[in-house]
Parts: C-alpha cells; structure tokens; sequence
C-alpha cells in the first residue's frame, strides 16, 4: 500500500477562507477551541504535549465571520479551549451591559458601600447610571435610568444598617448586630447592596414586554451571565467559592421571588408555606428526602432569612417607616425559632408556621 500524506485542510477539507473559523472539541477534557481557517491552512494546529501524552480533537464546525465577531473571540481567548465556546461568545456580547455591572460590584465598591465610603457611593451613582443605561438599550427599554440609580444609590447609602439603625434606637441597633452576626464569617452586606443593584433589571424592558419583573430577573440571572459575575466579585471578597456561590444562588432567588419576603413580613404566614413548594428555593436549601421525611439545611434557611430582614430593613429605612423593623425582626426570629422546633423537617416547618394564624 502506498502511504499517502496531506496537509490538515486537505484532509479534513476546511475553507481556509479569512472570513471562516472552525469550532471544535478536545476529547479528553471537553475543552472547545477555535481557530480560524486561513490559520489552521497556513500554520496547521499547534499543541504541546507532554510524554505518551495525546489530544484528539473532533466536531469540527466552521462559522462565518460576517461582522468581525469570531475573529474577535479568537483573539480574546488567545488559543485557550473554554467548556462551552458559544456561551462564550455570548458572554462576549453582552459586555457592553456585563463591564458596567463589574464596575458597580468589584470587590472595593462593595467595601466601600459596607463602609458607608461617602466618595464610593458618589461615584457608584455614575456607575449605575451607565449600567442600567446599556440594559435599557440592549431591552430598548424607555425607562428612566437616572430615576433607577437615583433609588438604588438611596437604598444602598443605608448598608451599613446597624449604624442607620443607631441614629433612631441604639438598643435595636445593638440587638441587629448581635443577630446579624454571622456564624461562618461571611458578612451580608455585600450580598444586600448586589440585590439592589441588580434588581431594577426587572424593571428594565421594551414596551411591548407584558412580563413580570420577577421572570425578566429569573431569565436575565442566567442569560445575561449576571450571576456568574457575581460569584466572582464575591468569592474574592470571601475567600470562598462555594459561599460565593450559594450567595449568588440565594441573590436571584430574592431578585425573582416577592413572595419569600412574606416570610419576615408577618402578611400571611399560611400563604408563606406554598413559597417552599419552589424547585428553586427547594435546590438552595437542600430539601432532601432520609428515612420518610423530608429535611432543609439550617445554615442555609438561617441566611436567607437574615438576608431578608436586613434588606427589608433597608427598604423600610428609606421608605421613612422604621417603627416597623422591630416587628419585622420579631417575625424572622418566629421563623427561625419555628426552623430549630421541628428539627429541620420541611412538613413539620411549614405547619408551625401555619399555626400562628390558627
């Protein structure tokens, strides 16, 4: 038999063409890679191996590069593989929205906000401005941005809570430091000034989007790689990805689910039980099932409800009605409290909750 040799366009006929790109997957690691045509003709693919080791590299796909977009990407990445090369290229796209966002929650922002940085929180006003401005043009959106920023710059000005708190009532204050504080060392209030952030997205949409704000949130969270980012800004904070992660998890559950917040507002806690009946909420807390009852994790039900309370806390601040925070606290101490009695069974929860209105 005669041996017969080709170049690597030749024998896997690629369109060398510099408008074309080719997408496709290393076997081992699932990394994708992408190259363009007119490269991979005239340099072929370079890899760099260690002994016995081996690459195989398959599901070559080419796409065309009308607007400079996949030339862009390639650059960027600079011939690394990434796990998914199309949400890549959509996180690309969305950066006109995503740098903006980065500049309202990089790690010194948030301290600053924490801090109550009277120069940060002057500044971060400018930044929210532009951040809901690219929503509104990416939603083409007609709503008013500078009113946005304007009300989230107010809730985010009442952070530091403890000490807005002393300025009416120092023995509440010292009452919501002590039950503010944090078991794990991680703080809330960088988790609470991102939900105010983030949260007029909601209201961000086209004139003929009938949507909830709830839904647009649920969506964007994922879609609009909001919550990856947040993961990121908060694990530098922690020093911890997976409480970065379960806050960011625990972020869009607030921004997308209004009822949770019947939890410490005492509204109806009977119509509070159906809230656990969320896939969602269910995943945070980790419901599961052992030995005919169904258990929720208790440091995971004891943030979220501390969550809740400091940022209704904030919101009543603003809203001129501090009267209320002591009720508010008295009802997420009843939810806790209700938590430890039943040992942690989500039936047995949910019942105890259900007969304070009985």
């Amino acid at each position: 038999p005669k041996l017969i040799r080709r170049g690597l366009t030749a024998a896997l006929e690629l369109n060398s063409a510099p408008d074309i790109y080719f997408i496709f997957r290393e076997y081992k690691t699932g990394q994708e890679y992408i190259r363009s045509g007119k490269q991979l003709a005239e340099q072929g693919l370079h890899v760099a191996l260690q002994g016995y080791e081996y690459q195989v590299f398959l599901d070559f796909r080419e796409v065309h590069d009308s607007d400079g977009s996949w030339g862009k990407l390639a650059y960027i990445l600079g011939g690394a593989g990434v796990p998914d090369i199309k949400a890549r290229y959509r996180e690309m796209q969305m950066e006109t929205i995503l740098n903006p966002l980065q500049q309202c929650i990089e790690p010194d922002t948030l301290k600053g906000i924490a801090e109550g940085d009277e120069k940060i929180q002057s500044d971060l006003t400018h930044s929210l401005q532009r951040f809901y401005q690219a929503a509104s043009t990416y939603a083409s959106s007609k709503e008013d941005t500078n009113k946005l920023a304007t009300h989230t710059s107010k809730m985010l000005y009442r952070i530091p809570l403890k000490e807005n708190v002393a300025e009416f009532d120092n023995s509440l204050a010292s009452i919501i430091g002590e039950f503010l504080s944090p078991d794990n060392e991680t703080p809330y209030h960088y988790a609470v000034a991102i939900r105010f952030i983030i949260s007029p997205l909601g209201e961000i949409k086209s004139k003929n989007d009938d949507s909830l704000p709830e839904k647009i949130m649920r969506n964007r969270m994922q879609d609009w790689f909001i919550e990856k980012y947040i993961t990121q800004s908060l694990s530098h904070l922690y020093g911890n990805t997976d409480a970065a992660r379960s806050d960011s998890t625990l972020i869009t559950l607030l921004v997308s689910n209004s009822h949770l917040y019947r939890l410490i507002r005492g509204t109806s806690f009977i119509d509070s039980v159906q809230i656990f009946d969320d896939p969602d909420l269910q995943y945070y807390l980790n419901v599961n099932h052992y030995k005919g009852a169904v258990y929720f994790n208790k440091e995971q039900l004891q943030r979220m409800i501390k969550m809740l309370f400091y940022l209704e806390s904030v919101r009543l601040i603003v809203a001129g009605d501090q009267q209320s925070i002591s009720a508010i606290l008295q009802n997420a101490q009843f939810v806790l409290r209700s938590a430890e009695a039943s040992g942690y069974k989500l039936e047995k929860f949910t019942s105890l909750l259900s007969e304070l209105e009985r």
